[in-house]
């Protein structure tokens, strides 16, 4: 019989409530869980995803013993980041809303574990609602359809992405002109992936646009760069909100440290430096707490600004799970 420990947190104006589970033959699964006013928040793991060597994305046209060195001043290894896939699900009234899918089992056994691990949460995926999309790629939409079969895995929800992102994937030939990426089986998978999942959606697909509010508490912010249409979700009920910056951000050391710095899969990377400074900066400014999909466990935490830099305050956790 499995037994849940619930244990909870109180923080002032904000409570914090984490669920450990045991299973049998896998040890157990955490599930880090807060409130945004009525809104029930619950971030689930979909895996990781190891980059190595680290220039394979992080810090294009940099020396790479200057890398290696900023890596290893933050007790970071020098020759691999591990990206967290950090999975938030909504549960507000009827709705059960997932932002992103994970990546499917597009990258291997690293990541892709959604699904399964969607069930600690008391949900299966005929559960969920609505499916929002802050973009495309491959980790962030890879878990909408079977990879085999194609079918969506989320049969009953509504699949939300934004106008720009869907006219960018679809077109005849997807513009890369301003990336640095020259790998062109690496960005024919991107395309590729992309495509199948949007079309998948077929007449469950919904748009949105700039400044769009959806299901009563989002607010959908397109914050190009990353991609056309990459997208800011701002969560809100009551007098209470939540940013998630999706992948404003991929590494707590070099996109704060260095937000100058190319990221390789960045479709405009000279926009994806703009928009990365304005909103860390913004972040900063207002002391605004956010929410991260690829940055460490559970991926709440704050941007302080160091001068023209940044530092990552990860929101203080008492347990691990």
């Amino acid at each position: 019989m499995k037994r849940l420990f619930l244990i909870f947190i109180c923080i002032p104006g904000v409570w914090f409530c984490t669920f450990a589970q045991n299973s049998i033959g896998h040890g157990h699964i955490g599930l880090y869980t807060m409130t945004v006013g009525e809104i029930k928040l619950t971030v689930i793991t979909d895996g990781h995803l190891p980059v190595n060597p680290v220039q394979a994305e992080f810090a294009q046209r940099i020396d790479s013993t200057k890398v290696a060195k900023t890596l290893e001043n933050h007790f970071s290894s020098p020759v691999e980041v591990d990206l967290a896939m950090n999975v938030l699900l909504l549960e507000w009234g009827d709705k059960r809303i997932l932002i992103d899918t994970g990546a499917g089992g597009i990258f291997g056994n690293d990541s892709g574990h959604l699904g399964e691990n969607l069930a600690y949460a008391g949900l299966s995926p005929k559960d969920v609602t609505d499916v929002v999309l802050t973009h495309a790629h491959p980790d962030h939409i890879g878990g909408l359809t079977d990879k085999r079969s194609g079918e969506l895995l989320y049969p009953n929800a509504d699949v939300w992405i934004s106008k720009e992102e869907c006219i960018f994937w679809l077109a005849d030939i997807p513009d890369f002109s301003k990336s640095t990426m020259t790998d062109k089986t690496h960005m024919q998978m991107l395309v590729q992936v992309a495509r199948r999942n949007i079309n998948a959606a077929k007449n469950r697909l919904r748009m949105y646009n700039d400044g769009d509010t959806l299901l009563g508490c989002l607010q959908m912010l397109v914050a190009p760069g990353h991609t056309p249409g990459h997208s800011i979700v701002k969560i809100y009920s009551g007098n209470e909100e939540l940013f998630h910056i999706a992948d404003i951000v991929h590494s707590e050391i070099i996109s704060f440290e260095h937000p100058d710095w190319i990221y390789n899969s960045d479709t405009d990377y000279k926009m994806a430096i703009k928009t990365r400074k304005e909103i860390l900066g913004k972040m900063a400014e207002t002391k605004s707490m956010f929410f991260a999909y690829h940055l460490p466990w559970p991926g709440f935490g704050y941007a302080i600004r160091k001068g023209k830099v940044f530092v990552w305050q990860p929101l203080r956790i008492a347990i691990p799970y």
